[in-house]
């Protein structure tokens, strides 16, 4: 309908393309990529040109287009997408950016992409040492998808180490400054909630109920209220996984209701926690034990959404819990 009324909209144009690749309508791909590098496109940025000729050839010839540019290779890793060899081609864009000729924020992305995917794969070493060769650059972003990562379905985690981290949340001093678009607050809110979450993980409903009650109380402070876009949101969301790991998938799925973040998509980008892969996740088991199994299903197909490569560690487990219901 947008074509419809406006035929050389290309933003729109972006979007159908995504959508025909993952139907596999490689004629309808065709003639939108036709379309989308038009002779009005003359002006298009190097990057966004050599993304998407790289993306097309992979999903048209089932062919590599390798991409060297970083910059390039930081776009077509944000719109990596969820399937196999989307997965694989994002290592190579991860491995650009992770040069140590970028800039700090680039290798910085790239090095946990990295740990992201080896994480997912169950290399808990390799993960490990790209988060040693990140925290030299940034430790306070480094931390954080630590944290983010042990809370995942794809490995287990000792407790002793699930501890560590969250002491280290409690303790590690905040950076006086923050490349990710998030006040101090939001920065504190984040970490209360990771901690949250590993409490969680270790079975420690007190300690996940001290989490959500810190945020709630940053909910009420006036001062901090216009400062903080995080602490409410976030807060229900640990009442949902506080309901869950009490038995209460009614009063969860009321909980997540609440708990999506508004929040732009370049600053999800680069704060892979404000993904909320974790209580989408958490949000679908409370639906599927309820019986309400469409709405789950839904829930578990929004993780192949972007940026897709943070929903990685979820992707096996969506599938298995996909399978009864297609």
């Amino acid at each position: 309908r947008v074509m419809a009324l406006d035929a050389r909209n290309r933003e729109v144009t972006v979007y159908l393309m995504e959508l025909a690749a993952r139907a596999n309508r490689r004629g309808e791909l065709d003639t939108l990529f036709q379309m989308y590098f038009s002779p009005n496109s003359a002006g298009e940025q190097p990057g966004i040109r050599q993304t998407y000729l790289a993306l097309h050839a992979r999903r048209q010839q089932q062919t590599e287009r390798p991409i060297e540019d970083p910059v390039s290779a930081q776009i077509a890793l944000r719109r990596a997408g969820a399937e196999p060899s989307d997965i694989r081609a994002a290592r190579r864009f991860a491995s650009v950016l992770a040069l140590s000729s970028n800039a700090v924020s680039m290798r910085i992305e790239g090095l946990l992409a990295l740990a992201t995917l080896d994480w997912s794969d169950g290399h808990a070493a390799a993960a490990a040492q790209h988060w040693r060769d990140a925290a030299v650059l940034d430790p306070d972003a480094t931390l954080l998808h630590r944290a983010l990562m042990m809370v995942t379905p794809t490995m287990t985690v000792s407790d002793d180490s699930l501890r560590a981290v969250r002491r280290a949340l409690e303790v590690s001093r905040l950076p006086a400054s923050t490349s990710h678009d998030l006040s101090r607050d939001e920065q504190q809110s984040l970490r209360v909630y990771l901690g949250g979450l590993l409490s969680r993980q270790l079975r420690d409903t007190l300690g996940l109920a001290r989490a959500q009650d810190q945020l709630v109380r940053v909910r009420t402070s006036d001062r901090l209220a216009t400062f903080d876009r995080l602490a409410a949101r976030l807060g229900a969301a640990l009442r949902g996984h506080l309901a869950l790991a009490r038995g209460d998938s009614g009063a969860a799925v009321v909980a997540f209701e609440s708990s999506v973040v508004s929040i732009p998509f370049d600053v999800r980008a680069r704060v892979p926690a404000l993904g909320q892969q974790v209580d989408r996740f958490a949000r679908a088991e409370a639906l599927r034990a309820i019986g309400r199994a469409d709405e789950a299903n839904w829930w578990y197909a929004s993780l192949r959404d972007g940026p897709a490569l943070w929903s990685v560690p979820y992707l096996a487990t969506v599938a298995e819990r996909l399978r009864p219901h297609r």
